[in-house]
């Protein structure tokens, strides 16, 4: 099965809140996964792609006093602010992931682990930087790709692009640059190219700060992230005065199955003034605000509520693009939640971001299509066709 950009350490899809156990483990073949090879740099293929503008500006931005290993992190970020995954690879049947695959970076510059990892690598190869586009589960005929870039000082760093693009946009600490390698491809690795540098913590703040992603106080051990934002609200989120101050509605009395759907209002409405996003709205794709959403509710909320939670996406008219992410939320306890008792949030393309819609409204807009043109594509993150009742709009 195709790894879609979370942790290869875990296997399974930690963004999920109700993931079923079938797509958290993507049914991988672990034994095939710890095959590495590389894949050659298709220089000719992206020709195109590196000479539009918002490439052209972000190779003429690099300061050139950077060292090897900052010029390919600089690299790394402000490709990270306008790349965006591609829903139609990761929404479609295996027959059509063969064929989606080979694709290069389309102009709305949306891709997937090999056209992000090969546009990279063309990038880094014009910059004078030598790296290796290596592709893992080689028994799969889609397995994943990512890079091993080639440093000062015989240092050689891991870049897995495609996995922080949601981080880097929401200004959240990036994980995949410098990185370890997965306990089972790491020695292959080794073995082909020698021993695998990583960058630690600190060593990451640093670099963040030098490109200007964070501000680091003087003296600091460590620089200010998006991160430090969540974490003070989730200690908020906890504060009951402050829950009826600005979350809760004035003079109201509401059930404790209510407060859910008035915190994840309130989450939804201010998702742009509680984060520092990186690059343009226009930049931002379908997998940026749903891993980010995901992110912010597993951060945020108890167990409890977590579960009351449901992603689906939605697709019409069996066009590939045409995608909608779905949030149904349980108004009962998950456990004794009666059927067909909940509240909606869809995604606006206008507004940029969710929002809350009625059930008889949302009924209303999948009537407006064939009945057989709507269809349940996905949990939110993976391919995982179900019935639309799944939705639960018919009670």
């Amino acid at each position: 099965m195709y790894y879609n950009g979370q942790d290869p350490n875990l296997f399974f899809n930690e963004n999920v809140p109700n993931c079923p156990k079938e797509t958290k483990y993507l049914g991988r073949n672990l034994e095939g996964y710890s095959n590495v090879n590389e894949l050659p740099i298709p220089l000719e293929k992206y020709k195109r792609i590196i000479q539009t503008p918002k490439i052209q500006k972000i190779l003429n931005s690099i300061p050139q006093w950077f060292t090897p290993s900052e010029r390919a992190y600089y690299l790394y970020l402000e490709l990270g602010k306008i790349l965006k995954e591609d829903s139609k690879f990761i929404f479609s049947p295996f027959d059509l992931k063969i064929v989606f695959y080979t694709e290069s970076i389309n102009e709305e510059f949306f891709g997937i682990c090999k056209s992000i990892s090969e546009l990279y690598a063309c990038l880094l190869d014009s910059i004078g930087i030598k790296s290796h586009v290596i592709i893992t589960d080689t028994a799969n005929s889609i397995g994943h790709v990512e890079l091993l870039i080639e440093c000062e000082d015989n240092k050689k760093f891991r870049a897995n692009l495609i996995a922080d693009l949601w981080r880097i946009k929401a200004g959240l600490k990036p994980l995949e640059f410098g990185r370890d390698f997965p306990f089972l491809i790491r020695s292959s690795i080794e073995e082909k190219f020698g021993i695998i540098s990583t960058l630690n913590s600190n060593e990451l703040d640093k670099l963040n700060a030098k490109m200007g992603y964070i501000y680091l106080p003087q003296d600091e051990e460590r620089g200010i992230y998006t991160n430090d934002t969540i974490e003070r609200l989730a200690m908020e989120f906890h504060d009951e005065a402050l829950l009826k101050q600005y979350v809760f509605p004035q003079g109201k009395e509401i059930s404790k199955n209510e407060r859910l759907k008035y915190k994840l209002n309130y989450l939804i409405e201010n998702l742009d003034k509680l984060t520092e996003f990186q690059g343009k709205k226009g930049d931002r794709g379908y997998f940026d605000e749903i891993r980010y959403l995901s992110f912010l509710i597993r951060e945020l909320f108890c167990d409890s509520d977590r579960k009351r939670i449901h992603f689906y996406t939605v697709r019409f008219d069996d066009k590939p693009y045409n995608v909608l992410p779905i949030v149904k939320v349980n108004k009962g306890d998950s456990l004794k939640n009666n059927f067909g008792e909940n509240w909606y949030y869809i995604f606006d393309r206008d507004l940029h971001r969710f929002k809350e819609i009625s059930k008889e409204d949302l009924k209303k807009y999948f009537d407006s299509f064939d009945s057989n043109s709507v269809n349940i594509v996905g949990n939110g993150f993976d391919y995982y066709p179900e019935d639309l009742s799944e939705l639960e709009l018919e009670i």
